[in-house]
């Protein structure tokens, strides 16, 4: 009840503050104006706009997201508005005279498509596969050739400010408590193993990737390191079309068919898409000490061992689309989505145990095993209504996602002389995932500058997890339930949100994107035999504020403050241990608590023409109760009636804080549209202290550097060279090592420009990547080596069928039942 009567207070208090429209006098003139395509009336965002006096420009601007522009600061004269945007014919007009301390409404302008420029033999233009926006860097996908084989962490690779690690986690400007959505939604897929759920994406599929690190407060507040939206590819042309492509790789193997019919006011999507990564192997080894409290050695154990890897999966959807009437439309979708992981592991230990007096030694080979799986299923609804005022807008959305999961283990031990030992086991992780989702968005223009949203979203997760143990009989083959070792774990989390939000331009000087988000967190726990876990509820305020300001020459500065929080996911707080390697644990935490993010950021952005394009940002990042991976020593370790001597147990732990200070620079330049550049440096300073050893901090200086070089010889080839190196990243009990990536393809036009066939190369000069990592804690260190495979050759091909059409969603926003093909 107090959240509601606080957020409708809030709402009231908001809309009259918008309500005043600014009325402020300018001792200069001011343009404003919109950019529509003249055939769907459809606004143009970022459409360049100069404007110029005397054949000279003097200032100029680019459109917003919904086709609007404003110049300011114009003196008195007369002035050429020129307006040019990627497949359209140019447009200006002439003789506009501005007279200070007014405003000059040009009306709306409407561009007509230069269909001899996209046609014709020798390209004039190409869209800008980085877009910078004020709120978001856009990664167009469907641009990059070299993006078009693998899966959905190949392309991660590429995105200004991301990395991704050879394991496949993903990390926004070094913070990897991000948040990963589909078509702008959140996904049950990625609640239990992002890193697999990526895996499960093709390549072919994605047509761009926003990268979001200042959200909104339209955005939820989940993901401390901000928001990647990946936008999947569809059609909206009218009658029968799609799209057929596939990957034969030595690494990673997928294909996919997507189909599409529109008629009149309705359409219908369909697709299927499976993948596989084919087996490879990893030659592992590590070598760790141990000591007492007095730090006295206690053993030295070593270990050399080899896994075998595959994954696979496939993706069933289908969606549609109704224009119930020119102002309403419903979408929806149904999608069923499976994927899983299978390791086999042969490992040689060998313990030194040091206690004096007596030293002895104990050899293992082991062999084991691990199953992790998914499946879910993805029901979405929506509604829009366009009110007759240009601009409002309710959008409502109803999503409801079931999902099942499962992470199994095996291990047999034996001795040197092939004799099973004790601690054989199996263990058995089913659970079950199910989420609901309700939203409803107002979107209220108050007067040509300012626009007023609200919203309020109810987000229900509810999920069950089992553990089945079973024990090796001694003498003999059969394995036995362990009652000590089995346990259930239902967790149940409630998220209550409302934000407000307001864009608008402030003395025709400054561009304003402000707002707030409250959310109230319910939880609810059982452990085991119904012994409650307690979790105390919590409410969350997240504003957000960006100023920007356009110069003359297409310049921007943008300045912004963003607060997030990370609530732990499923597969942190899942208590099930898996014990694959006894003396190396793995096990959840059901008391992690959730990370508070705070953020600054300065960016500054200028376009020289169309060949050049550069973004630096300047950030400041402070996280509270920050969650990372966390080791301890135990002599002695007991779980149900077993118990485990010198083992290390991992584990999620709110460690303490983190504090980054860096910089990221991206930069573009095309020559002669033939041959383009691209760069992308980022370098933070991270400094963490850990708060379970006083006194204890680590500080170091972390950096990515990657360049990506593309060039088309004529209209049918098409080649492209990508590569990237990854600094050695420190963490709270160490550093994890430095890595590179790289990539060569080539493309080839057919069939009329409808289908392609091409080759791609990875890391081609070295079989494998050498990981090499040092952890110290109280009581142990340990150095791991991993060599990982990372070779890799691929040929692609794709072909188109049926009407193409590669613009947007007439609405303007993702629908529910829209899939970008």
């Amino acid at each position: 009840m107090r959240f509601l009567i606080f957020f409708f207070l809030l709402l009231g208090t908001c809309h009259l503050l918008l309500a005043q429209k600014l009325t402020s006098k300018s001792s200069s003139g001011t343009l404003i104006g919109e950019v529509t395509d003249s055939l769907t009336a459809k606004p143009l965002a970022y459409a360049m706009i100069a404007v110029l006096k005397e054949g000279k420009p003097v200032n100029g601007s680019l459109t917003d997201q919904n086709g609007n522009f404003r110049i300011s600061n114009l003196p008195d004269g007369v002035y050429t508005l020129s307006v040019k945007y990627l497949g359209y014919k140019d447009f200006s007009i002439a003789g506009i005279r501005v007279k200070e301390a007014n405003v000059h409404n040009v009306g709306n302008l409407h561009l007509s498509s230069d269909n001899a420029r996209l046609k014709g033999v020798t390209i004039v233009s190409k869209q800008n596969t980085i877009e910078n926006r004020i709120d978001m860097i856009v990664y167009h996908a469907d641009k990059d050739i070299t993006s078009q084989s693998g899966v959905a962490t190949d392309v991660l690779r590429k995105v200004p400010m991301v990395s991704v690690d050879v394991d496949g986690n993903v990390s926004i400007e070094g913070n990897s408590s991000i948040r990963v959505l589909i078509n702008g939604k959140p996904s049950t897929m990625f609640g239990s193993n992002l890193t697999e759920a990526l895996q499960s994406i093709p390549a072919s599929q994605i047509k761009a990737v926003e990268v979001i690190t200042l959200p909104g407060a339209k955005y939820d507040a989940q993901g401390s390191g901000g928001i990647l939206n990946i936008i999947l590819k569809n059609n909206k042309a009218k009658g029968w079309s799609g799209n057929i492509n596939g990957t034969l790789g030595s690494r990673l193997e997928n294909g996919g068919i997507q189909l599409n019919y529109h008629k009149n006011n309705f359409g219908v999507n369909a697709s299927f898409d499976g993948h596989s990564m084919l087996k490879s192997s990893t030659i592992s080894t590590l070598d760790r000490h141990d000591f007492d409290s007095s730090g006295a050695p206690l053993d030295h154990m070593l270990q050399a061992g080899q896994g075998n890897i595959t994954r696979g999966g496939y993706d069933v959807w289908m969606g549609f689309n109704w224009d119930i009437t020119p102002n309403d439309n419903l979408t929806g979708s149904m999608d069923y989505d499976h994927f899983s992981m299978h390791s086999n592991n042969t490992m040689d230990q060998t313990i030194h145990y040091l206690t004096k007096p007596i030293s002895s030694s104990l050899y293992q080979h082991r062999i084991s095993g691990n199953v992790y799986g998914e499946h879910s299923s993805e029901y979405d609804l929506a509604y829009q209504h366009k009110f007759k005022r240009k601009g409002q807008e309710l959008d409502a959305l109803a999503t409801y996602n079931p999902g099942h999961h499962t992470m199994n283990y095996f291990l047999q031990p034996f001795d040197s002389g092939g004799n099973i030992m004790n601690g054989a086991a199996r263990s058995f992780n089913p659970g079950t995932d199910n989420e609901s989702i309700f939203s409803v968005d107002y979107t209220q223009p108050v007067s040509k500058v300012t626009t007023l949203e609200a919203g309020v979203k109810g987000t229900f997760d509810y999920v069950a997890s089992k553990t089945d143990y079973y024990g090796l009989v001694t003498g003999s083959n059969s394995y036995v339930p362990d009652p000590f070792r089995s346990q259930q774990f239902n967790y149940h989390q409630s998220v209550l949100a409302g934000y407000v939000s307001a864009i608008t331009n402030l003395l025709h000087f400054l561009d304003m994107e402000a707002g707030v988000r409250y959310e109230a967190t319910e939880l609810k726990s059982t452990f085991s035999a119904g012994n409650p876990v307690i979790f105390p509820n919590y409410s969350t305020f997240v504003p957000s504020l960006i100023f920007s300001h356009t110069f003359k020459q297409h310049q921007m500065l943008k300045l912004g403050y963003s607060k997030r929080i990370e609530r732990p996911e499923f597969r942190d707080l899942n208590p099930a241990i898996n014990a694959s390697d006894p003396t190396n644990i793995q096990v959840g935490n059901p008391s992690l608590g959730p990370e508070i993010h705070d953020r600054i950021e300065l960016g500054y952005s200028f376009y020289i023409r169309k060949k050049a394009m550069t973004n630096i940002t300047l950030y400041y990042n402070h996280s509270a109760h920050d969650i990372q991976p966390y080791t301890r020593f135990f002599p002695f370790y007991t779980v149900g009636d077993t118990t485990y001597k010198n083992v290390a147990v991992s584990t999620r732990e709110n460690i303490g804080t983190e504090k980054n200070i860096g910089f990221n620079i991206f930069s573009s330049y095309s020559l002669n549209n033939k041959l383009d550049f691209r760069t992308n440096i980022f370098v933070f300073d991270k400094y963490i202290t850990n708060r379970f050893v006083s006194g204890n901090h680590r500080n170091s200086l972390d950096y990515r550097i990657n360049l990506n070089v593309s060039y088309q010889w004529s209209p049918k080839y098409e080649g492209e060279f990508f590569g990237m190196f990854h600094s050695k990243r420190n963490e709270v009990q160490g550093y994890y090592p430095s890595f590179y990536y790289y990539t060569l393809a080539f493309k080839r036009l057919l069939f009329n420009n409808k289908g392609s066939i091409g080759i791609s190369l990875a890391n081609f000069f070295t079989k494998y990547l050498d990981q090499t990592e040092n952890i110290t804690g109280p009581f142990f260190s340990y150095q791991s080596k991993r060599l990982i495979p990372y070779r890799s050759v691929g040929i692609t091909f794709s072909y188109r069928f049926g009407k193409m059409d590669d613009k947007e969603d007439s609405h303007g926003k993702q629908q529910a039942g829209t899939r970008e093909f």
